[in-house]
């Protein structure tokens, strides 16, 4: 997939579909199959008009773009989203895809665009573009949208953020240097500098991961959160592979949450905590979730360590 940074005059041909695509859910891949092109924009436009009620998004701008070659888009256009943008009439807006060049543009059916969100199809229309508009997918009788992912996402309901998604959730992020405490207690874990801002609920969790960009999966414990017992106050996402001994700093992993296994809580004790991990560990090996994460490594079936 070509990516342009920008809208380049003239040089595409084809259907364009139009939106920020926030996750690229199922609702936005029954727009991208009916498109060619794509003209999305670097971040989520509510971060600049309205910076202090903006909802966190769903994926980086790279995964984003992965998921629409994956989806069968052959170019996209990222456009840099700030004030100056934000501020452009629809008007001005419409002038900018008319030097594009392209046949057809391809919307959801709540598009709008332009300052004060003045433009929409119709507004389009009147302009001369051919223009389709797609219905809102529904899923349990209501229409997929980024901010029910998000909500599904917080509540830690991985299987309907799935649905929605048309894939798992998964998180994405650097390897950075942690306070090396999982290693003290025999749990060496990895600290990831997470690029997106949505969260799943904080807690213990059973999960997958693997190295990008195409590792193998395997069994991990992830926790979520502050790290109380140590007296934390910055949110952390800590990965320990379970059966697995490497290096993992400097490398990017991905990793799909599948069991929630417990809330966070407070120790008093290194053994106290200590022994609560290992029944994680133990619970999580016996449960579903190891075993289909286990398919896809070889990793051990058994009980414990």
């Amino acid at each position: 997939m070509k990516v342009y940074f920008g809208m380049p005059e003239g040089k595409l041909k084809g259907r364009l579909a139009i939106g920020v695509f926030d996750g690229v859910h199922k609702g936005h891949l029954a727009i991208l199959r009916k498109a060619d092109l794509v003209l999305t924009f670097d971040s989520l436009p509510e971060h600049v008009i309205a910076p202090g009620y903006a909802p966190p998004a769903l994926c980086s701008l790279e995964a984003k773009l992965e998921q629409l070659k994956a989806a069968g888009i052959q170019a996209a256009m990222v456009v840099r989203f700030d004030r100056r943008f934000a501020a452009l009439s629809a008007e001005a807006f419409a002038a900018k895809l008319e030097k594009l060049g392209v046949s057809e543009i391809v919307v959801g059916a709540d598009f709008v665009f332009g300052a004060h969100a003045a433009g929409n199809a119709e507004f389009l229309r009147e302009r001369g573009f051919k223009v389709a508009t797609v219905k809102p997918v529904l899923v349990a009788g209501r229409p997929v949208s980024s901010t029910r992912i998000r909500s599904a996402v917080a509540d830690g309901d991985m299987k309907l953020a799935a649905r929605l998604l048309g894939r798992p959730f998964t998180l994405r992020g650097d390897v950075i240097k942690g306070a090396q405490m999982g290693r003290k207690l025999g749990y060496p874990t990895a600290n990831l500098d997470l690029d997106h801002e949505v969260k799943p609920k904080p807690g213990v969790w059973g999960a997958k991961a693997r190295m990008l960009p195409a590792g193998p999966w395997k069994p991990a414990l992830m926790n979520l959160g502050t790290r109380p017992s140590f007296k934390g106050k910055t949110f952390l996402c800590e990965l320990h592979l379970l059966d697995f001994r490497g290096n993992l700093y400097g490398k990017k992993l991905e990793a799909e949450p599948m069991l929630f296994l417990r809330a966070e809580k407070r120790f008093e004790s290194i053994e106290a905590l200590t022994t609560q991990i290992r029944l994680d560990e133990s619970r999580f090996r016996r449960s579903r979730a190891f075993l289909s994460a286990a398919r896809y490594s070889g990793a051990r079936l058994g009980q414990g360590r």
